[in-house]
């Protein structure tokens, strides 16, 4: 995984957790020391939120998390359902034995997890849509 990868989920994860809640200005300096990456994957990363509409930038202020409304967060989750279910038939079609391992453990955890908060379901969320 190229480090400007790295660099995008992690900072998305703290966006969507917030961790950096919306309309925060975002320090590229606390990234890189906090994510361990130097200035280009930050930027890169930041690039690809911008186009994505998580951060905008404003001028002579800086770099800056978007604010979401409601209305924002329906269309993602209906076009996510899309997405996702597409992506889950080609992930059946396609995984190997080990990704398939990996899903049913995160299947399992999940289970066990229900109840708990969601900044649980969340990781784990998160963890089975980068296998």
């Amino acid at each position: 995984m190229r480090l400007s990868d790295k660099a995008y989920q992690l900072i998305r994860h703290k966006i969507i957790t917030l961790e950096l809640p919306p309309q925060s200005a975002i320090d590229e300096q606390s990234l890189m020391h906090d994510l361990q990456v130097g200035r280009t994957p930050i930027r890169e990363a930041l690039q690809r939120l911008a186009a994505e509409g998580l951060v905008f930038l404003a001028p002579r202020r800086g770099m800056f998390v978007s604010e979401i409304s409601i209305t924002d967060l329906q269309k993602i989750f209906e076009l996510r359902m899309v997405l996702e279910g597409f992506s889950a038939r080609l992930a059946a079609e396609r995984a190997t034995d080990n990704q398939l391992a990996a899903m049913e453990g995160l299947m399992r955890e999940l289970d066990r997890t229900r109840d708990q908060d969601g900044k649980a379901l969340m990781a784990i969320d998160e963890q089975f849509h980068e296998l």
